[in-house]
């Protein structure tokens, strides 16, 4: 989510205008305001400006620096014809098949494009002039409302329903338009790239369809009971954001769809489903949207309201694909450098995943026998997987063995590669908590655990690590078994099971450790730490196992060091 920069304006008030200078310096300074602040300090001038020179160049200087965020006011007019069914979420429009419900703000620049060409040719002049001439004295939001903004609207609502209408019943007309319209968009997105994350996916975008036209068409009726429909949900939708209260949300889009469709009479109530999907789409009330589909299992018209929750799905899965592929080397070699945006994109990438394939279960859409919904829930599933357990996966297990050889430094990509290990374990454990499994991935983690566990063997042998003080080799070493112990843990295994009772080296290494400890007060960090007190878990168990027959002296020693040192 983007931020506003911090408020500027929240000193300026109207008993401070006094205090400025002329009204060149005066609009000076409301050019620099933040528009939310603007439109707060124009408000107060409203309710108590008084006859004066300075307040009036404050009110017309705050107007035209909030008018000047839409310069294209006949544009914004039109526009207005399609609210509050616009989406502003694009990255839906990377989703490999059409999401019912969904409409967005560049599908209207689109048709407006058009149609200011073709239908609202000469309409679009005088209305622009119009809407100029009265914004230089009002916001261009109270022109659009006044009853010249209503009345306008109204005229380019008749032409444009007309020219649609006509489109529609023709089917080369409509495929004509389609084509322009797709055209429009195309332009429109090379000029503004919409982004995924961050991630442009200009080229990922599909093409408008024959049914999207239609909605277009009928959306343009401005139905009052859909509309009040919509407005009452969403309202709700802010106001019951928490998922234990996604029910509760759930009945409140039952019964703004219910006001929907008494209005719209019995041949047109199928467009009530509007309801549910703009809500859907607008706010990204998954939980809610699985009760909903739940309750109205079988109902007409509920696979179209699953279909737009199984688009969220996809479009997630290609956000994930999208990331994971720029976070790969080309060819799968090399070190693992992921930017820091991209781990974050991830990261928070997954978390929807986790929300939306929970909406998923609930709503039944996981185990759907409709074998539409089936392939739109499994084909998504089955290209993550396949990237993660083919490309990822493989990848892990090579860096894993890089890191292990050289334990005298870190590698470079140490915490990238912990961190995609604990990723991709939590994806799968995350399937788990909702009933799936990945078979390749437990087996990719088994993998995991004997090459690290290999990986320990390996450093205890002396020559490991070649060359420089033998006290400083130790560290190096416990510093090693710390790292590779944070590949453990982030796939939910304990380091012990790489450390042996008979590996002098492992305990040379612990045992310097302790003595470190003992006679500087050095405590290791927290992973060699871990290391050390697993050893000496190791040993105890050893000693006491043997001492019936014999007790080996090195050992025992040990034992009582450790348990100085507080092990």
């Amino acid at each position: 989510m983007i931020t506003s920069p911090r408020d500027t304006g929240q000193g300026l008030t109207p008993d401070a205008l006094a205090a400025l200078g002329d009204g060149a310096v005066l609009g000076e300074l409301i050019s620099r305001l933040e528009p939310n602040a603007a439109r707060r300090l124009l408000d107060e001038i409203a309710q108590g400006l008084q006859d004066g020179n300075k307040a009036r160049v404050a009110q017309r200087a705050l107007i035209d620096r909030l008018n000047q965020r839409r310069p294209h006011r006949a544009q914004r007019l039109f526009t207005t014809l399609f609210e509050p069914f616009l989406s502003d979420d694009l990255a839906l429009l990377s989703a490999p098949v059409a999401v019912p419900g969904l409409i967005t703000r560049p599908d209207v620049a689109a048709l407006w494009f058009i149609l200011s060409r073709t239908a609202l040719t000469r309409l679009v002049p005088a209305v622009s002039a119009e809407l100029d001439e009265a914004a230089r004295e009002q916001l261009i939001d109270d022109v659009i409302a006044s009853r010249l903004g209503q009345a306008r609207r109204g005229e380019m609502q008749r032409l444009a329903q007309m020219f649609l209408g006509n489109a529609l019943a023709r089917g080369d007309s409509a495929r004509d338009l389609l084509q322009q319209l797709n055209q429009s968009r195309q332009a429109l997105f090379r000029a503004q790239p919409p982004h995924f994350g961050p991630y442009p996916i200009t080229e990922l975008i599909r093409p408008l369809e024959r049914a999207e036209l239609r909605a277009l068409h009928e959306l343009l009726a401005r139905d009052p009971g859909l509309i009040t429909g919509v407005k009452q949900a969403l309202a709700a939708a802010d106001r019951l954001k928490a998922d234990h209260v996604a029910p509760d949300l759930a009945n409140a889009i039952e019964r703004a769809e219910t006001v929907a469709a008494a209005s719209l009479g019995p041949e047109r109530d199928h467009l009530a489903l509007w309801v549910p999907m703009v809500t859907l789409h607008a706010r990204q009330c998954y939980a809610a949207t699985g009760f909903y589909l739940a309750r109205r299992a079988g109902e007409p018209g509920m696979p179209t309201v699953g279909e737009a929750l199984l688009g969220h799905y996809s479009t997630c899965v290609q956000g994930l694909v999208i990331g994971l592929t720029q976070a790969l080397p080309d060819q799968g070699e090399g070190i693992l450098n992921i930017p820091g945006r991209t781990l974050d994109f991830l990261d928070a990438q997954l978390d929807h995943y986790q929300q939306i394939l929970g909406a998923l279960q609930v709503s039944g859409l996981a185990e759907s026998q409709d074998r539409k919904l089936a392939a739109l829930f499994r084909a998504p599933w089955a290209s993550l997987e396949t990237f993660i357990t083919g490309r990822l996966c493989p990848m892990l297990i090579r860096r894993v063995d890089a890191i292990a050889a050289h334990p005298r430094f870190a590698a470079a990509d140490h915490a990238t590669v912990a961190w995609a290990c604990q990723w991709v374990w939590r994806w799968k454990l995350m399937l788990e908590e909702f009933g799936f499994t990945s078979r390749e991935v437990a087996n990719w983690r088994d993998a995991m655990h004997d090459h690290l566990d290999r990986g320990m063997a390996l450093a205890a042998r002396d020559e490991a690590i070649r060359g420089g003080e033998p006290d400083q080799i130790e560290r190096q070493r416990l510093a090693h078994y710390g790292r590779l112990r944070q590949i453990y843990q982030a796939l939910e295994l304990d380091a012990a099971s790489g450390l042996s009772a008979i590996s002098r080296g492992q305990l040379r290494t612990c045992r310097a450790a302790i003595d470190r400890q003992l006679t500087e007060g050095v405590l290791p960090d927290p992973d060699e730490r871990a290391i050390v007190a697993a050893m000496v878990t190791l040993i105890r168990a050893e000693v006491k196992k043997t001492q019936r027959s014999w007790v080996n002296a090195e050992l025992s020693e040990f034992v009582d060091r450790a348990k100085s040192a507080g092990y």
